[in-house]
C-alpha cells in the first residue's frame, strides 16, 4: 500500500496496535509525519476544548443570573459611586469580606478581623491582604461613567471573547507543545538508538518518536477527563513513549537487516 494513501485514522490504529507499522513511518518524509502530528493535535485539542467550554460557559451564565438578582442598581459618575438599597451591604465567607456603604465613610477598621477584605465608598476603595492595606481613589478614574444596566448588557458579550479564545488558545497551545515534545522524544530516541543499536538517523528517529506519542497523547486527553489526578502521570506518559521507541526503531532495524540480507543474496 502507498504509505501517502494510508488513511490518518488507519494511522492512529496502527501506531498504537502494529509495531511494523514504523517500518513504513521511516521510509516517509519528515513533512509527512509533522503533518500527522499536527492534524493529531488540531483533533486532540478541538476535543479537549469541549470541558472548559462547557464550564465556561455555564459560569458566565451563573454569573449573569447573580449580577440580575442579587446585585443593587449602582451607577459610577464623575469619580463617585451611588449604590441603591440598604447600607452597609456586606458579602462575607471565611476569612474574607466585601462591604460597600456609599451613604457614609466607614472606618477602614472594619477590616481589621479579617485576613483579605474590601472597604468600597463613595469616592474610594480600600484593600486587605493579609497586614497589608491600599487605598484608591475613585477620582482616579476620571470621566469614565457606567452603571448597573450598562455592565448587565456587557456580560453576554463575554462568553463571545471568552469562548473562541478558550478555543483558539488551547488548539494552538496543543500543537506548539506537541511540536516540543517531539524533540524531546526525538531525543530520548537518540539515546534509545544507541542502547539497542539500532543504526538510526536522526530523522528516522523523529519520525518514530512522533508516531510514539499517539497513544500517550489518546490516554492524556482521557486522564484529563477523569474527576481524580493519577499520580506519576508524567512518567507513566514518557515510560509509554520509551516502548513504542524501543520497539518501533527495533522494528525499523528488523526491516534494515532484512534488505541487507536479501542484497546479499542478490
Amino acid at each position: 500500500m502507498d504509505s501517502k494513501k494510508i488513511n490518518f485514522f488507519v494511522r492512529i490504529k496502527k501506531s498504537i496496535l502494529n509495531f511494523d507499522f514504523y517500518q513504513t513511518i521511516v521510509k516517509e518524509s519528515v513533512g509527512n509525519a509533522l503533518g500527522y502530528l499536527v492534524l493529531l493535535s488540531l483533533i486532540i485539542g478541538v476535543l479537549s476544548c469541549i470541558k472548559p467550554v462547557y464550564e465556561t460557559n455555564k459560569i458566565v451564565g451563573l454569573v449573569i443570573n447573580y449580577f440580575e438578582s442579587d446585585i443593587p442598581y449602582f451607577e459610577f459618575n464623575n469619580g463617585e459611586l451611588q449604590v441603591k438599597g440598604d447600607m452597609p451591604i456586606v458579602f462575607e465567607e471565611g476569612t474574607s469580606i466585601v462591604v460597600v456603604n456609599t451613604e457614609e465613610e466607614l472606618e477602614e477598621n472594619i477590616l481589621d478581623d479579617y485576613q483579605q477584605g474590601v472597604l468600597i465608598t463613595k469616592t474610594k476603595i480600600i484593600s486587605k491582604d493579609g497586614i497589608e492595606k491600599r487605598e484608591y481613589s475613585l477620582k482616579d478614574f476620571g470621566t469614565l461613567s457606567f452603571d448597573k444596566e450598562s455592565i448587565q448588557n456587557f456580560l453576554p458579550a463575554l462568553k463571545m471573547f471568552l469562548i473562541p479564545f478558550i478555543i483558539i488558545g488551547t488548539i494552538i497551545g496543543m500543537i506548539i507543545g506537541k511540536l516540543f515534545s517531539s524533540l524531546f522524544v526525538s531525543l530520548i530516541g537518540l539515546v534509545v538508538n544507541s542502547i539497542i543499536h539500532g543504526n538510526q538517523k536522526y530523522g528516522e528517529i523523529y519520525k518514530i518518536g512522533i508516531y510514539s506519542l499517539t497513544l500517550p497523547t489518546v490516554i492524556k486527553f482521557i486522564v484529563k477527563l477523569l474527576p481524580f489526578k493519577i499520580p506519576f502521570f508524567f512518567f507513566i506518559y514518557y515510560g509509554i513513549v520509551i516502548l513504542y521507541m524501543v520497539k518501533g526503531i527495533d522494528s525499523a532495524k528488523s526491516e534494515n537487516k532484512s534488505q541487507l540480507f536479501a542484497a546479499n543474496d542478490l
